[in-house]
């Protein structure tokens, strides 16, 4: 019998045979060995592996599919995040219905919060895989060129730029880029009746499609100190929460004594934009980093927050990073 395993396995084969595609980096085997275990008690296990052995299979037979590739990924994602906010906390998913409504229910001091999960990908999607695809072809020609010529290893170089759009000028360095992006990411399809149950906060699965410059427990705080310990830079993921327009920004200084003023935001942060949204979750380097407004009536959440995260920070009148 062909498990969903071995059709990964087989198209993971296919693809590195000639390039290298990112969301497929994300899936982990092991975990696949996991659900396929436990498929028979677990229902959110058994539809994700069908649903990646439907997709796989079309994967297969055109792996420039970058639409299954990617659901791929993004089906494997919510299976994931799910089994580890298992290990922390009683929590469900939520069957989808004809009305919208968030991923997950959990159960915290006898009250009910609600997670919506959004798992993202790099800037322009199919495009840019497509591309990763063909420049680690490229790569992979120029390396075995060079042993033909003799060499004993042959080295190809691809180069990955996550946040690079057409649209927008790149700099790699550039801490506001990697805000007003994930701005624009995690806004894309947010729907208000989806937090409408209850307190319900939003689930970011950042799954290294989308790193960050600075580490994710810097990155949490509204600002920190770069590594000459003399200029402060703005935390990322403090300012997609909390970030208001026209907010000055400061990127982490290319060598000491280097400017790094870095422009006024552009993007309002998610909890600005959308209040009903009680707190951001960010799944980064397999941690979970969580932000909310600390309130009297939002307690619960916060509470339930610092519980499953590994770092949290709350916008409170004297604001602070735990």
């Amino acid at each position: 019998m062909c498990t969903s395993k071995d059709k990964l396995l087989k198209l993971m084969q296919a693809v590195n045979s000639v390039g290298s595609s990112s969301p497929l980096l994300y899936v982990k085997l092991d975990f696949i060995d996991k659900m396929e275990l436990e498929a028979e008690e677990n229902t959110t296990f058994k539809e994700a592996l069908s649903q990646i052995g439907q997709l796989t299979e079309k994967a297969t037979k055109n792996i420039e599919d970058y639409n299954s590739l990617i659901e791929i990924k993004n089906t494997y994602s919510e299976a994931y995040i799910l089994s580890k906010l298992q290990s922390l906390l009683h929590i469900d998913k939520i069957q989808e219905g004809d009305s919208k409504t968030p991923d997950f229910k959990a159960r915290f001091r006898d009250e009910d919060i609600f997670i919506e999960l959004k798992s993202l990908n790099m800037l322009e999607g199919t495009i840019k895989h497509r591309d990763i695809m063909h420049d680690s072809l490229d790569s992979k020609i120029e390396a075995e060129e060079q042993i033909n010529k003799g060499k004993n290893v042959g080295v190809g170089t691809t180069v990955i730029q996550p946040y690079y759009s057409n649209n927008k000028k790149y700099d790699p360095r550039s801490t506001r880029l990697v805000i007003e992006s994930l701005i624009d990411k995690v806004n894309q399809n947010i729907k208000e009746q989806q937090y409408s149950l209850g307190d319900t906060v939003l689930l970011v699965d950042l799954s290294d499609q989308l790193p960050l410059i600075s580490k994710p427990s810097e990155a949490i705080q509204e600002k920190y100190y770069d590594d000459y310990g003399k200029t402060e830079v703005s935390g990322e993921l403090w300012n997609v929460a909390f970030g208001k327009l026209g907010d000055q920004i400061y990127k982490p200084a290319e060598f000491e004594g280097a400017g790094n003023v870095d422009g006024e935001l552009e993007k309002e942060g998610v909890l600005v934009s959308h209040p009903y949204i009680k707190g951001l979750i960010f799944h980064a380097s397999e941690e979970f980093y969580a932000v909310a407004e600390l309130t009297e009536s939002n307690s619960t959440v916060t509470d339930c927050l610092v519980y499953i995260s590994k770092k949290h920070a709350f916008k409170t009148k004297f604001n602070n990073a735990k």
